[in-house]
């Protein structure tokens, strides 16, 4: 037997809400902020949000899946550049749900990250 993929079961959850009532408002509402993500340069959000992440002071690090299909990792590194001093990690196989897909790979890599920080 093959092992079921851990997001079976969030699949079928949104799915369920998706088919109630306001789902699909809910659709639309995410393709607005893919929309959103595509303005991302064209209409000033970006120098808005490059002075709101120079206000960051404390280490910061974004977790990336390599194949997030949601949000690329082209944009995980295009987000990386607005925190100065900020590390990108990417989870190897996992998708946009590092929690759900890979939890042991994104523990190691949060350990990491906390170690680094304390020495």
């Amino acid at each position: 037997l093959l092992d079921a993929d851990p997001l079976d079961d969030d699949v079928d959850v949104f799915w369920d809400r998706l088919c109630r009532d306001g789902g699909l408002e809910a659709v639309e509402a995410m393709l607005g902020q893919l929309d959103a993500l595509h303005r991302f340069d064209r209409d000033g959000v970006r120098e808005h949000l490059v002075a709101a992440a120079d206000s960051i002071a404390t280490p910061t690090m974004l977790v990336w899946g390599d194949r997030d299909a949601i949000v690329p990792t082209a944009l995980a590194e295009r987000t990386l550049e607005l925190f100065h001093g900020a590390e990108l990690r990417v989870v190897e196989g996992c998708g946009h749900a590092p929690h759900r897909e890979r939890p042991e790979a994104l523990l190691e890599v949060l350990d990491g990250f906390t170690r680094r920080m304390k020495s």
